[in-house]
């Protein structure tokens, strides 16, 4: 799959231009420019026409080490000017920062000459660049601010607005200007421009005739962490330190800018790109070595994992699937779209995948086709991971009746059935689950419909049927069989077998289980700490509670060491609560106690003081203390224990059973009699 996707990136040859694809090109700094020049910048003397992304590349490839020109006589160690500037004292001779701007403004004259914001009316695409207010007044705080070419307010220079944008304070002389107002980079305190772009082009939308922002993408670049090294040689300036104090948090994290702008805008379809590989990251932010920034980015693509063109390849596509011009897609490109967004709904990204197959399925057209019926099946898939339940069936009854019209090959048919089963399983409507579960099989055997009814007799507590069906799916696999599939099949083997009470067959299958899932899976896996707790169930109902205790233990070790030590998470509790009852039962009562307290407190901090679970905490307190003879500490708590119980409405049965608790305690209590009768009796 991997090699097949670099081949095909490999094989464009005349790729969409970005103002093609978008209205809109906003940056922060070099992002700026770069937003500038494919928008603007692509004729010399003036600009007006986009630039290539090549001459993009090409344009850094030249004009970057001029633009990091070191300054002469810049200084190796700290120098007043910077202050003397603001604070009116003596200027020294040498400069308080690295670079002069004199490189980027020689570039942005030859490429935008005296151009303003407003003199671009009929760009397809529009450019926009942050910067940020610098005033030194508390009573006019700083605020970031967004110039754009789409419909400008003010007729500004475009090389001024570039300048203010890419001024940044670690490098640059700062402040700069943009008509009367100074400015500093926008990435202190941006470093992502859409919180700013987003809701300026909606502004811009809604004066021409209500259109919205669909598909934004984020290109960022990687993480980068400033070396020690570096920042003492930042500290080195004036102006660095001015600045530091000045902001806090001098540079920001564009990432949580960008989860933060998603978070308020939910209903549009976002994407962030960046190189990840460790060798992008060790740049400096000065760097000037181009070609040896290229060649790493190149190499990434080479070595790409399956990630990375997860990454990439559904923006790309989603982006192909909503462009104008791109009325018809090849079979080709459908398949490779419908794998694209396979593969995102597999990564935990069914929403992405959602928003690509619908894209596609309007430039499909009505066609009754099988390759319609798989993208219909891939978007079931997807709103089924959105727990969309009455969409996802919907849809896989729609692919079934197209794949049933177009005699699709048994196998697909069998597919669509199994996960209409499993969405009707979802539901409760386990009759039509299984319906469905048994036609897959009838159609084209296959061992997820086997383990998927296996699943719902489970379910349904028709156990005998389950054990069935997991035999004969171990009988389908064989020992040489898929060992993640054999594991969980054997689990849920061993889970009905102790079900069942036949312990030492549930023992046997859960301990083949924990054998396959320990070599599969990392040592603190939720998979191999549930596998322990179930083992030391089974030990714990044949009455061997030490060795109960040995894997509720290692399953509690475990669950900390994934969730945090003092996580409340309800595995934790659960894991906590098990060890209790081992302790319990091996008249070790007052550590029981503790554990017992322990599991209520982490329980009430996930589901308050008053949830069902709550009362068969203190249900589980009770019974330790009447064990340890402690009648008062019993009484106490089976009756907050009835109090809950009868405060939600519980079952009948079960609230008899604590009324019944209570009455032989405080019975026994006033005979004096500490001798106590066992809960059955």
């Amino acid at each position: 799959m991997q090699a097949m996707l670099r081949d095909k990136l490999d094989g464009v040859t005349d790729p969409m231009h970005p103002t093609e694809a978008f209205d809109l090109i906003a940056g922060t700094s070099t992002g700026a420019l770069i937003a500038f020049g494919l928008a603007h910048g692509g004729s010399s003397q003036g600009g007006g026409t986009p630039m290539t992304v090549r001459e993009i590349i090409q344009m850094y490839e030249e004009e970057t080490e001029n633009i990091f020109s070191r300054k002469v006589g810049a200084p190796k160690g700290r120098t007043g000017a910077f202050k003397a500037k603001i604070y009116n004292k003596k200027v020294l001779e040498r400069d308080p920062v690295p670079y002069s701007q004199e490189g980027l403004e020689e570039l942005l004259r030859t490429r935008f000459g005296n151009k303003t914001l407003r003199d671009f009316p009929s760009a397809r695409c529009g450019a926009a660049a942050v910067a940020r207010q610098f005033n030194q007044d508390p009573g006019q705080p700083d605020k970031l601010e967004m110039f754009e070419t789409v419909r400008p307010p003010l007729s500004l220079s475009v090389v001024e607005v570039l300048k203010a944008s890419a001024c940044a304070p670690v490098f640059f002389d700062a402040p700069a200007k943009v008509g009367e107002q100074s400015y500093i980079d926008g990435g202190v305190g941006g470093n992502c421009p859409l919180a700013q772009a987003i809701p300026r082009m909606r502004e811009i939308n809604a004066g021409e005739g209500g259109k919205d922002v669909g598909v934004v993408l984020s290109i960022a670049p990687p993480m980068h962490k400033i070396r020690e090294k570096k920042l003492e040689e930042f500290k080195k300036y004036e102006q660095f330190q001015y600045f530091l104090k000045y902001f806090p948090d001098m540079l920001t994290d564009g990432l949580q800018s960008y989860e933060a702008t998603r978070k308020d805008f939910p209903d549009k379809k976002f994407f962030r790109l960046s190189p990840k590989s460790p060798e992008t990251r060790e740049f400096e932010l000065d760097e000037v070595n181009v070609a040896k920034m290229l060649l790493a980015m190149k190499e990434e693509t080479l070595d790409a994992s399956m990630e990375y063109f997860e990454d990439l390849l559904p923006a790309a596509a989603t982006v192909a699937a909503i462009h104008p011009s791109s009325s018809h897609v090849t079979d080709d490109q459908t398949l490779l779209i419908q794998s694209i967004a396979t593969h995102a709904v597999a990564r935990g990204n069914p929403s992405q995948a959602r928003f690509l197959l619908e894209a596609l399925l309007q430039k499909e057209g009505e066609e009754d086709t099988l390759l319609r019926a798989r993208t219909i099946f891939c978007l079931g898939m997807a709103h089924g991971h959105e727990k969309n339940l009455e969409e996802a069936a919907e849809l896989y009854e729609q692919a079934l009746r197209m794949q049933e019209r177009n005699s699709a090959p048994p196998t697909q048919v069998a597919a669509t059935l199994h996960n209409l089963g499993c969405v009707c399983q979802e539901k409760s409507d386990f009759a039509k689950a299984v319906e469905c579960l048994e036609r897959s099989l009838r159609t084209s055997p296959n061992w997820e419909a086997l383990f998927s009814l296996g699943n719902c007799c489970q379910m349904m507590n028709r156990l005998s049927d389950a054990v069935g069906h997991y035999e004969a799916l171990l009988d389908m696999l064989g020992s040489e069989g898929d060992r993640t599939t054999r594991a969980a099949v054997l689990e849920n083997l061993g889970c009905c077998c102790q079900k069942q009470k036949r312990f030492d067959q549930a023992l046997t299958c859960l301990k083949r289980s924990l054998d396959l899932r320990s070599n599969l899976l990392r040592r603190d896996h939720p998979a191999v700490a549930a596998l322990l707790s179930n083992i030391g169930d089974c030990y714990y109902w044949q009455g061997h509670y030490e060795e109960a205790r040995a894997h509720h233990r290692k399953s509690l070790d475990m669950e900390r060491a994934i969730h945090g030590k003092d996580s409340s998470h309800p595995t934790v509790a659960a894991s906590v609560n098990s060890l209790a009852m081992c302790l319990e039962k091996l008249g070790q009562h007052q550590e029981a106690l503790v554990g017992y307290e322990k599991s209520l407190e982490l329980l009430g901090r996930t589901y308050g003081k008053t949830h069902p679970i709550i009362a068969e905490a203190h249900n589980n307190i009770a019974h330790c203390h009447k064990e340890a003879g402690n009648l008062p500490g019993a009484i106490q708590w089976y009756q907050s224990c009835l109090d809950l119980k009868k405060k939600n409405h519980s079952d009948p049965e079960s609230v008899a059973a604590t009324l019944r608790n209570l009455s032989l305690c405080q019975e026994v209590s006033r005979e004096g009699d500490e001798a106590f009768l066992d809960p059955d009796e």
